[in-house]
């Protein structure tokens, strides 16, 4: 199922000390999992007039089924190549079909949607990485511009505004308060004031841009229209194990060039930052954050001695838990979705809460032991979203 991209703008703008705090004040039970993942924020090298290595930033994921993504950038030009077969820049090297080289029957030379220079330069290709206009691919860019362009999806106007039911889906919001489910649905962000530096939790320094939002002179931090803005989207954005995962163990996304995601990894591993954030949290502060995906399921050389050494150093890794979990899913658009979970194997909005466990398992029981009006109060809310 593909997921919303309505109102992404706003959660990539949410800090990632924002989504820890979440975390800590979270039951130790019902505790989400926050994961860092690389963002590709500049050309570093150049090579035969075309990016060759990227500079990277760690955040927080918040995008995808495993919040494998953490900035709309990088969830386009992962879609483009998933979903469309196009590659580009971040993502140069065709996926295979059922095992076969794609290269018999696609003679379009990779990237697809190639890195553009900027116009009228004193060179025949560009040789340095401020030569590029959408080093990252054009459509890949606009794509990304476009997902942060869009609204929030709108609440239905009869449940939340007629007489007749805006009462009833107000008394559903606090029954879906009393029976926790915003401990991981999360109802409310303020997005940071327009001019606030997106800090990503390490790589950035006076050399290190910062994500980049589509503004020339003003990369790196929130934008006027995305600003001190409201925003009820209903999930931690973090994962969790409610029982409904897909068993699908989250890789490192194999973003161009290897090399350099993995030299960064390593980098990346000894960062003070990062060992602080990864290590035994005191009680104060308990939320583990975890390095990137998970690592150990890329058997190469170089990934095994950099997964003994992020252990070495007390970071935590995933360790396949990941296969159990899945990102909590905003509920914000879900009065439009006629399937539901990751699968679409559920097709109303109480069988998806029935099928809730582990980590969400007294939220399901407390759902079960609601009176029938109750539990159409509660429905008639989330109808609303």
């Amino acid at each position: 199922m593909s997921a919303n991209t309505l109102g992404n703008g706003f959660v990539e703008v949410i800090q990632d000390q924002t989504i820890i705090d979440i975390c800590n004040a979270q039951p130790r039970d019902m505790q989400g999992l926050p994961i860092i993942v690389p963002v590709a924020v500049a050309v570093e090298t150049v090579a035969d007039g075309e990016p060759d290595e990227f500079k990277f930033v760690l955040r927080i994921g918040r995008f995808g089924w495993k919040a494998q993504e953490a900035s709309l950038l990088n969830f386009s030009a992962n879609a483009y190549l998933n979903e469309m077969g196009i590659t580009s820049p971040l993502q140069p090297n065709e996926n295979k079909s059922s095992g076969r080289d794609v290269s018999q029957f696609d003679e379009v030379a990779d990237p697809e949607d190639e890195a553009q220079p900027k116009p009228n330069l004193s060179t025949s290709k560009p040789t340095k990485p401020d030569d590029f206009l959408h080093p990252f691919g054009e459509d890949v860019e606009a794509f990304a511009r476009f997902m942060r362009s869009t609204k929030v999806p709108p609440r239905d106007f009869a449940l939340t505004e007629l007489d007749i039911f805006k009462d009833i889906a107000k008394a559903g919001e606090e029954i879906f308060s009393d029976i926790k489910c915003p401990v991981c649905h999360t109802p409310q962000y303020i997005t940071p004031p327009a001019g606030t530096a997106i800090i990503p939790i390490w790589g950035r320094n006076n050399s290190t841009p910062g994500i980049d939002f589509g503004s020339d002179d003003k990369k790196g931090v929130v934008p006027e229209v995305l600003g001190n803005k409201i925003l009820r989207p209903f999930s931690d954005f973090m994962l969790h194990d409610i029982g409904t995962g897909d068993g699908i163990v989250q890789t490192q996304d194999a973003q161009r060039p290897a090399r350099n995601a993995q030299k960064f990894l390593q980098q990346a591993q000894q960062a003070p930052e990062i060992q602080r954030l990864q290590q035994a949290p005191a009680e104060a502060d308990r939320c583990v954050v975890h390095m990137v995906q998970d690592l150990s399921a890329q058997p190469t050389s170089t990934t095994a001695e950099n997964l003994e050494g992020i252990k070495a150093s007390g970071a935590r890794v995933l360790d396949g838990r990941t296969a159990n979990m899945i990102r909590t899913a905003p509920l914000w658009g879900l009065r439009v979705r006629p399937q539901l979970l990751h699968d679409g194997s559920a097709l109303t909005t109480e069988e998806a809460i029935l099928r809730h466990s582990v980590q969400a398992k007294d939220a399901k029981e407390a759902f079960e032991r609601l009176s029938r009006e109750d539990k159409q109060r509660l429905l008639i809310f989330l109808k609303s979203l």
